[in-house]
């Protein structure tokens, strides 16, 4: 893993003048999607300190981002999860390609958007595990009765 790490990261060296940015979405309370997320940050952070002085490495995390699929969700008349929620809780595309470019520009390591991700960030580094679990199953049961 270690070897491919640094082939990839050489190539990207290259091609891209030294950054290697991620953007790492996850859908709330999807095992899988937030298992690949762990995962795919994990790599990425260990990319960074590996080849430190080589390589910038940015993971991105963003909030709910409005695109052009949504827009044809909500044209097409269908009704989703992403449709029916408040558009003015979602940042534009542009905003989002914004903020990304300034972690770029900053080089940082992790870039969190959003407010809940930065608090949730601080309450797992400062909060018991226990009342972290029951946070989030009482935010899941919430999110389950909407629906």
């Amino acid at each position: 893993m270690a070897t491919y790490a640094r082939s990839v990261a050489y190539k990207v060296n290259s091609r891209y003048q030294n950054d290697v940015v991620t953007v790492s979405i996850f859908l709330l309370f999807n095992i899988f999607t937030a298992g690949s997320k762990h995962a795919v940050n994990g790599f990425f952070h260990s990319l960074r300190i590996e080849m430190k002085g080589q390589v910038n490495v940015t993971v991105v995390c963003p909030g709910y981002v409005w695109t052009a699929f949504q827009d044809s969700k909500l044209s097409a008349g269908k009704d989703s999860s992403e449709g029916s929620r408040d558009k003015k809780k979602f940042m534009t595309a542009e905003q989002c390609v914004r903020e990304i470019h300034d972690a770029i520009k900053y080089n940082e390591a992790e870039y969190i958007m959003t407010l809940k991700g930065k608090a949730g960030v601080v309450a797992q580094a400062l909060l018991p595990r226990a009342i972290i679990d029951k946070m989030a199953t009482s935010t899941k049961n919430a999110a389950h009765q909407k629906h």
